[in-house]
């Protein structure tokens, strides 16, 4: 992380912005690295877990570098293209919008994309909230995907196949004569058929979503549930016609609401309350390691619950983390105001930065670290960058990066913040300052 920001301080300085080039080899692992901290910048604003350890001050460092975390709003990216379809549809009379539409030219990619989230919803796989949204909209101003169809200009009112299913599969279904709606329509039957055998055999309606041969039966509860509330709510829904309401309560399915298995995210969150449990069981305390492939997918949620937590404090509202959820976590012995992890990665990699500049000190005799000599570009840059750090606490800033135990272990193998740079020629014990090195380079 620190030697990833190091380069975008130095591509910065270099062109005078973070606007770092996708498709230059030199800037490729740069860019790679900025792509996943912008996605993982907006897994932790949703609420989700996020692979990449982003804290608040490493994005208030970003952020002051000028680096934009947050992508394109794709919220508002759909409304605009919900009001060209509307507009279409004044113009046209209706919402059969060609491929090549010259009019609005976006709009047959959007379209075709919220089909793929449409077919995905009706055969029960989970789609992104965003599509989920977009996909209400659409239904709220009679878009429907089984009748009104992105058109080629060639196209007529023939039996639509299905893209992607393959030549023979599609043969079968124009054999019978199935359209796209006739399709979802025998999907939703097997399904229903599959939670009566469910019934049959378990005596209840609660689908496991733990049991990869029930995951794609518990996804289609999971989304009959979402379209009962809409209902509830007044709201239209054209996935749960009253049709299949009725073919559920046949089966003898009350209430989806009741009915229906705890939320994916709950269940997640008892089995992660389990490990942290089990952990605690084991090692006596919650400091769970980062370095250790075992919890890594543990330590994230824990980091990630403190970052939720922090939000709580300064009055930032939390859809993750309820208060009945910090109460579980009180209730085994979990204090947020403790030091919630063991050694980070962070702090793994400062103490092997630690010993490589002992290394080089006990092989050249100073701490000089080159910045010309590619084998001790990240040491130098690390080298620098508390340097930097150090300079901020002169100044009574505040630096989260550089704590006073850190400093006492760079001060104990010998290093002097206030020395600068590194030499051309590391055989010398002294070379030329590094600023003045820099300097005169520039110039």
């Amino acid at each position: 992380m620190e030697q990833h920001i190091q380069e975008l301080r130095d591509f910065k300085h270099q062109h005078g912005h973070c606007r770092v080039p996708n498709d230059d080899e030199e800037y490729k692992k740069l860019s790679t690295w900025i792509h996943q901290i912008r996605s993982a910048y907006a897994r932790l604003q949703r609420g989700d877990e996020a692979e990449i350890c982003l804290t608040e001050e490493r994005i208030a460092e970003l952020k002051s570098l000028g680096l934009r975390l947050s992508t394109v709003n794709s919220e508002a990216r759909g409304k605009r293209r919900l009001k060209e379809l509307i507009e279409f549809r004044r113009i046209n009379g209706h919402f059969q919008v060609p491929r090549n539409c010259t009019q609005f030219p976006r709009l047959p990619s959007w379209l075709a994309k919220l089909r793929i989230a449409y077919n995905k919803r009706q055969r029960g796989e989970d789609i992104s909230s965003s599509k989920d949204s977009q996909l209400s909209e659409l239904e709220k101003i009679g878009y429907e995907f089984h009748h009104a169809h992105v058109q080629n200009s060639r196209e007529s009112n023939e039996n639509i196949i299905p893209k992607g299913a393959g030549q023979q599969r599609g043969k079968r279904i124009a054999t019978v004569g199935l359209q796209r709606g006739d399709l979802a329509d025998v999907i939703w039957t097997q399904r229903v058929e599959e939670l009566r055998k469910f019934k049959e055999e378990h005596g209840h309606f609660k689908v496991p979503s733990n049991d990869e041969a029930h995951r794609p039966l518990y996804n289609w509860m999971n989304n009959n549930q979402r379209h009962f509330v809409k209902l509830q709510r007044g709201e239209r829904s054209a996935r749960l016609t009253s049709d299949r309401v009725a073919q559920l309560t046949a089966i003898g399915f009350d209430s989806i609401q009741q009915q229906s298995a705890p939320d994916l995210d709950d269940f997640r969150w008892n089995q992660r309350m389990q490990e942290l449990q089990k952990f605690k069981d084991e090692h006596g305390h919650f400091r769970v390691p980062s370095n250790t492939e075992a919890y890594n997918s543990l330590f994230h949620w824990l980091h990630n619950n403190h970052h939720h937590y922090i939000k709580l404090q300064k009055g930032v509202k939390s859809p993750r983390l309820t208060s009945e959820r910090i109460s579980q976590l009180k209730a085994i012995g979990f204090d947020f105001n403790e030091q919630r992890t063991g050694p980070n990665r962070d702090d793994v990699r400062w103490m092997q930065r630690v010993q490589e500049l002992q290394k080089f000190k006990e092989d050249h005799g100073h701490f000089k670290v080159p910045g010309n000599i590619e084998a001790y570009k990240p040491l130098h840059f690390w080298v620098t960058n508390n340097q930097s750090h150090y300079n901020r606490l002169q100044k009574g800033e505040k630096s989260p990066r550089l704590t006073s135990e850190r400093i006492s272990k760079l001060t104990e193998i010998g290093f002097d913040f206030n020395q600068r740079g590194g030499g051309e020629n590391l055989g010398e014990q002294a070379g030329p300052d590094g600023d003045d090195d820099r300097w005169n380079q520039r110039v």
